[in-house]
């Protein structure tokens, strides 16, 4: 018995093909959009985690220096003295403060800036430091994050024996 399809299986084949070639470029697109909007996302994250960084590093420096003070033998009772002795201290740490502080980090395509702005008295007791920290990501493409920020330096005033 011999069964009579006259090119049945080719026009299934060809319908076939037909469906893939209609649904694979929408499906590629989605893929593609998908896998650049992880890299968006990620590079948002890398700048914050850059950002949050270069918040630390000033931090930790301003307390060292304060602690640094604080440790001296010889007591400041001036403020003016004590803003001369951080910013001192401050350039122990890191010779380029006083200008900007630039952090490169894994083969220069990361890195955070810290530009201090100013240092103002609020009281007798306090000082406040005021700095931007701009990070950045040039791969694969060029992004910043700038933030301005300020940090609360308690003056540790010792009294003379």
């Amino acid at each position: 018995m011999k069964l009579k399809q006259d090119g049945y299986t080719l026009v299934l084949v060809l319908l076939v093909v037909l469906l893939i070639g209609i649904l694979a470029p929408v499906m590629m697109s989605k893929i593609v959009s998908s896998k650049l909007q992880i890299q968006k996302t990620e590079q948002k994250i890398q700048l914050e985690k850059l950002r949050q960084m270069g918040v630390e590093y000033m931090e930790s420096t301003v307390a060292y220096a304060n602690n640094q003070i604080a440790s001296e033998p010889n007591p400041i009772i001036d403020n003016t003295q004590y803003m001369k002795k951080l910013q001192e201290y401050l350039r122990q740490v890191d010779s380029q403060f006083g200008n900007e502080v630039r952090k490169v980090l894994k083969k220069d395509d990361q890195q955070f800036i810290i530009k201090i702005n100013s240092t103002d008295m609020v009281d007798e007791d306090n000082i406040i430091l005021s700095y931007t920290v701009t990070a950045s990501i040039t791969k694969p493409k060029y992004q910043e994050k700038e933030s301005n920020e300020e940090v609360m330096i308690h003056i540790v005033k010792q009294m003379s024996k």
